[in-house]
C-alpha cells in the first residue's frame, strides 16, 4: 500500500474503540505517492474530509494542505521526542487492506467522487489513495529493514486542527482583502481607461465625419475629372482621325501636283522643240523658309518668314514670293489671381 501509519503509543482510552482500524476521527494520513508524487495529507473524518475534497479555490486548497502538513510533521516530532526513552523512534507501519478501504470510503464521501489537487487537477479518489489493490499475499519471513516514513498517521489533535483551520481562514481572509484591493484598483483603472477611450472615440468620430466630407468632395472632383477625360478622349480620337484623313489627302494632292508639273515640263520642252528653240529651260528654285522672332509672347503676335533664290529661272516658271508673314503665340496671356 502507498499509505503508512505511525506506530506511536497512545494512552487515550477512546482510541481503543477504533483499535480495529488504528485511527480516531481526528487522525491525519499522509500519502507521499499520491497526486502523482506531489503528496497529500488527509483527515480521517467522514464529515470534514468530503468538504475539503469539494474546495474549488486553489488558494484555499493550498492553505489547507500547508496547515495539515504542518500539524502532521509537528505531531510526528512530538511523538519522537516523547517516546525517545521507551523506543528508538516512532516507527511507521503500512496500513492494512481494511484501513485503506476505510480511508477510500472517507475520501469518496457522499458529496464528491473526485478530489481537486492544489494545482487544480481533478483526481479520482480511488486512484488518489491507491485503493485498487489485490488481496494481500501471505507475509514473508521478517526482514531486518527499516520501514519507510514517507506516509504517516498521527494521533488525533482537534485543538491543533482547529487552530490550523483558523490560520487557513485568516490566510484566505487576507488574500480576499488583497484581491479586493486589487479589484478596486483595477475598477478605478478601468473607469479612467473607459473615460479616456470614450474621449478618443468622440475625437475620432469627428475626424471620421470630416474625412467622409472631404472624401465626398474629392469623389465629386474625381467624377468630374473622369467625365472631362472621357470627353477629351473622344475629341482627341476625332481630331486624330481628321488629321490622318487630311494628311493622307494632302499627300495624294502633292503627288498629283508633282505628276502634273512633271508632265507640263515635258510638254513645254516638246513645244519649244517644235518651234525650233534649243534653249535649256530651268524653273526658279528657292530655299526653305527662315522664320523670324514673334512680336509677342502671347495674345496673338506675328513674325516674318524669308527665303532666297537658289536657282534663277531661265525660260521656266517664275520664283514664288520670298517674304511672308504669319501669326504666332496665339494663346492668351496668363492672369494672376487677385483676392
Amino acid at each position: 500500500s502507498s499509505l503508512l501509519q505511525a506506530d506511536a503509543e497512545d494512552d487515550d482510552p477512546e482510541d481503543d474503540d477504533d483499535e480495529n482500524l488504528g485511527m480516531d476521527e481526528h487522525s491525519l494520513v499522509e500519502c507521499a505517492q499520491c497526486m502523482a508524487g506531489k503528496g497529500l495529507v488527509m483527515l480521517k473524518n467522514a464529515d470534514v474530509q468530503p468538504l475539503l475534497n469539494s474546495l474549488q479555490s486553489n488558494v484555499a486548497r493550498s492553505y489547507v494542505q500547508e496547515q495539515l502538513k504542518s500539524v502532521l510533521h509537528d505531531d510526528v516530532e512530538d511523538e519522537d521526542a516523547d517516546d525517545e526513552g521507551d523506543r528508538e523512534d516512532a516507527a511507521a507501519t503500512a496500513l492494512t487492506q481494511e484501513q485503506v478501504e476505510h480511508m477510500t470510503a472517507i475520501m469518496s464521501g457522499a458529496a464528491a467522487t473526485t478530489t481537486t489537487a492544489p494545482d487544480g487537477a481533478k483526481v479520482d479518489n480511488e486512484d488518489l489513495l491507491g485503493a485498487r489493490m489485490e488481496p494481500l499475499p501471505v507475509p514473508p519471513k521478517p526482514v531486518d529493514c527499516a520501514p519507510t516514513s514517507s506516509c504517516k498517521l498521527t494521533k488525533g489533535s482537534c485543538g491543533r486542527l482547529r487552530d490550523r483551520f483558523l490560520l487557513v481562514e485568516g490566510g484566505i481572509s487576507d488574500r480576499l482583502d488583497e484581491l479586493t484591493a486589487q479589484l478596486s484598483g483595477l475598477e478605478h483603472y478601468c473607469e479612467k481607461t473607459d473615460a479616456s477611450l470614450v474621449g478618443q472615440l468622440a475625437s475620432l468620430s469627428d475626424e471620421l465625419r470630416e474625412a467622409q466630407t472631404q472624401l465626398a468632395l474629392q469623389t465629386k472632383v474625381q467624377i468630374d475629372s473622369e467625365s472631362q477625360a472621357a470627353l477629351r478622349g473622344r475629341q482627341h480620337a476625332e481630331l486624330k482621325k481628321e488629321y490622318t484623313n487630311t494628311m493622307t489627302q494632302c499627300c495624294a494632292e502633292q503627288n498629283e501636283a508633282r505628276s502634273e508639273m512633271c508632265a507640263l515640263t515635258k510638254i513645254r520642252g516638246e513645244l519649244y522643240k517644235i518651234e525650233g528653240h534649243k534653249v535649256f529651260i530651268t524653273d526658279c528654285q528657292v530655299s526653305e523658309w527662315v522664320v523670324g522672332e514673334c512680336s509677342k509672347s502671347c495674345a496673338r503676335g506675328s513674325r516674318m518668314m524669308r527665303r532666297t533664290i537658289t536657282v534663277a529661272p531661265n525660260g521656266g516658271a517664275a520664283c514664288p514670293p520670298l517674304v511672308a508673314q504669319e501669326e504666332c503665340n496665339v494663346q492668351p496671356c496668363p492672369v494672376d489671381c487677385v483676392l
